[in-house]
């Protein structure tokens, strides 16, 4: 090989040692970067993860109790007023113009009936059925718009 060959070698060498030396040293500055971004995001990530997971939980265990809480009430409320119910029922079938209906006139139990209605202030009608599903008595014959009509079964043939 002559001079110039082997400078001609030598240059190209060189040229290629210092492109290698480039690509490792851009690949050891990319691979510091990353391991920096690295260092300084998967704590902040891990941190945010765990924060979320709990706040999520606690926020579930509020809301389940929470309406936990609302049916209770609910299933309160339905119960004190299906009771009520029941006790105005049991105070009608009591009654004696009921109970003995030729003692009073249709209308002495529909006057009865109507001033049962205006007292209690729940019901929108009041009627009185036999045991056979006859209609005894009723205070309102037709009306349209029924908010809660309380029905009461003699249980004896009247």
């Amino acid at each position: 090989m002559t001079n110039q060959q082997q400078s001609i070698m030598d240059l190209e060498l060189g040229q290629f040692n210092s492109d290698s030396n480039k690509k490792k040293s851009f690949n050891l500055k990319n691979k510091a970067t990353f391991l920096a971004i690295a260092i300084g995001t998967i704590p902040v990530l891990i941190t945010g993860a765990t924060g979320y997971y709990f706040a999520n939980k606690s926020i579930t265990k509020e809301i389940i109790t929470s309406q936990e809480t609302q049916a209770s009430e609910v299933q309160d409320k339905i119960g004190r007023f299906m009771q009520e119910r029941l006790g105005d029922i049991q105070v009608l079938t009591g009654l004696e113009a009921f109970t003995n209906p030729a003692k009073s006139t249709q209308t002495e139990k529909v006057d009865l009936l109507e001033r049962i209605e205006k007292a209690y202030g729940v019901y929108d009608s009041i009627a009185v059925f036999d045991i056979k599903g006859n209609v005894n008595c009723s205070n309102r014959q037709r009306k349209k718009n029924l908010i809660i009509t309380l029905i009461v079964l003699i249980f004896r043939q009247l």
